[in-house]
C-alpha cells in the first residue's frame, strides 16, 4: 500500500556522502542490470570510460524530516520546493541531504554536467521514484527541479535518455519545452512498432499514448539530427553533400553521452531561447 500524496515535494541536492546502499536501493528496483555502473556513478567514478566526477544527485524525501546537515558549497545554495508537480519555487537557504536521511528517499536523479561544442548540457542518466510512490507526483516535481537546475546554470538544454518502457512516461511532460525530435537508431523498429513493455497490458497501454503524442504533437523519429543545431548538442558530425544535406549514408550513435541512440531514445528538453525558437517544441 502506498503512502500519501506529498503536498509539497522538495527537491534537494544531496551530498555526495549521502547512503548509498539506500540510494542504489531505489534505483535497482528498475535498472536491475546496472547496479554496478550505478554504484560507480555515486561514487564520481568512470564508468566504460564515461566521466561522472560532474554527476549531480537530486532528490525527494518522503517526510518533511528535520536535515541534520547543511553544506551550502555543496549544494550551491539550491533547495527547491514544488507547490504543484510543475512549479518550482526558490528558498531562501540550501540544505544538502545527509546520509541520515537518505532513509526517506522516495525519487532520485543523477544527472551529469558537461559542456558540448558551445552548449552546457545537462544529462539524466538515471531517474527513479519508489514504487508506492509512483501516482504521488514526486517523478514530476524532480524532473522540474533539474529543469529549474538548467536555467539557473544557464544550460542550453537537458538530454534524457529514455529505455523504451519509460517513454511515454516521458513524453508526456508537462510546463517544459520537448524538442520535436526523438533521436533512435535505424537498426531499431519505429516508434509505433516498438516493444515497450513485457506486459502485454502495459505495454498497449504505453503505445496508445506514445501513439497519440507522436501524432498530435507531430513528432519525429530520427536516426541522425538533420538540424544543424541538434547536431550542434553531439560531438559527431554528419555527413553531409556539397549542398550541405545530410547522406544517407551515416554512422551516427549519439557520442558524448552514457547510452547512445542504439540503446535508448534520445529526447531533449530544450531550455536556451535559441534552440526553443530555431529546433521547435511540441509542449
Amino acid at each position: 500500500m502506498g503512502f500519501p500524496l506529498i503536498e509539497n515535494p522538495e527537491v534537494v541536492l544531496l551530498s555526495h556522502d549521502v547512503d548509498q546502499s539506500c540510494l542504489l536501493d531505489l534505483f535497482t528496483k528498475y535498472f536491475t542490470k546496472s547496479k554496478e555502473d550505478i554504484l560507480k556513478a555515486i561514487k564520481g567514478e568512470t564508468v566504460d570510460g564515461y566521466d561522472f566526477s560532474k554527476r549531480i544527485l537530486l532528490g525527494i524525501r518522503k517526510f518533511n524530516s528535520p536535515i541534520v546537515n547543511s553544506d551550502e558549497s555543496e549544494a550551491e545554495n539550491l533547495t527547491f520546493e514544488s507547490e504543484s508537480d510543475s512549479e518550482i519555487e526558490n528558498s531562501e537557504s540550501a540544505t544538502s541531504y545527509s546520509s541520515s536521511n537518505s532513509l526517506y528517499l522516495v525519487a532520485a536523479c543523477i544527472v551529469v554536467a558537461k559542456k558540448v561544442n558551445q552548449h552546457q548540457v545537462l544529462e539524466v542518466v538515471w531517474l527513479a521514484t519508489d514504487p508506492s510512490a509512483t501516482s504521488g507526483g514526486v517523478g514530476s516535481a524532480l524532473f522540474a527541479g533539474v529543469l529549474e537546475l538548467a536555467k539557473r546554470r544557464n544550460v542550453s538544454a537537458v538530454l534524457v535518455t529514455s529505455t523504451n518502457r519509460a517513454l511515454s512516461w516521458w513524453l508526456s511532460r508537462k510546463n517544459c519545452s520537448l524538442c520535436k525530435y526523438i533521436l533512435r537508431a535505424k537498426s531499431r523498429s519505429q516508434l509505433e512498432n516498438t516493444r515497450l513493455s513485457p506486459d502485454e497490458v502495459e505495454h498497449e497501454r504505453n503505445l496508445a499514448i506514445v501513439n497519440l503524442i507522436v501524432e498530435t504533437r507531430k513528432i519525429k523519429s530520427q536516426p541522425f539530427p538533420t538540424h544543424s543545431l541538434l547536431e550542434s548538442l553531439y560531438t559527431e558530425k554528419i555527413n553531409r553533400n556539397r549542398k550541405g544535406k545530410p547522406t544517407p549514408a551515416q554512422t551516427f550513435r549519439g557520442s558524448a553521452y552514457r547510452y547512445d541512440i542504439d540503446q535508448s531514445n534520445h529526447l531533449w528538453f530544450l531550455v536556451s531561447a535559441h534552440l526553443k525558437k530555431h529546433l521547435g517544441c511540441v509542449n
